[in-house]
């Protein structure tokens, strides 16, 4: 008796849990990462490194605080926070690849923007591996201020 109500139990949980739809949440396996180099090369846009102009250039998306992003940025990204990123759909969807870093590696800032823009459905978004201290490690540029 004991066994049959453990075993129905287990099949009553097991049913909740399938139908909560934990299958489909986005996890670090949906995750893309870039190096420096690569991240350059997808921020001009393919058909721009391939000389036939095109608008697939792709931006790069800093959601650290504006104080943090205002000490030091990669050129043209823009300083998103999560409770912005309804407000700017249509401004990123004319990109055709984001591509988010945050401080330096494995920055759970950075990873968690990336899961949320790949959860509000937009495609080609890329998590750049090392931040900015990679960045700035590969010699390329940081911008101050705005």
């Amino acid at each position: 008796m004991l066994k049959r109500r453990a075993f129905s139990f287990l099949i009553v949980a097991l049913a909740i849990f399938m139908a909560s739809g934990c299958g489909s949440s986005v996890s670090d396996k949906s995750l893309k990462y870039v190096n420096p180099n690569e991240a350059i090369t997808l921020q001009a846009g393919r058909d721009k490194l391939l000389g036939l102009g095109g608008s697939s250039q792709g931006v790069y998306i800093d959601p650290r605080t504006k104080i943090a992003f205002q000490g030091g940025h990669i050129e043209g990204a823009i300083n998103l926070s999560f409770n912005q990123i309804r407000h700017e759909m249509p401004r990123l969807r004319e990109y055709g690849v984001l591509i988010v870093y945050g401080d330096n590696y494995n920055d759970p800032l950075a990873i968690a923007m990336s899961k949320r823009l790949i959860e509000v459905g937009l495609k080609n978004v890329h998590t750049l591996r090392g931040g900015l201290q990679a960045w700035k490690a590969a010699g390329n540029v940081v911008t101050i201020g705005e």
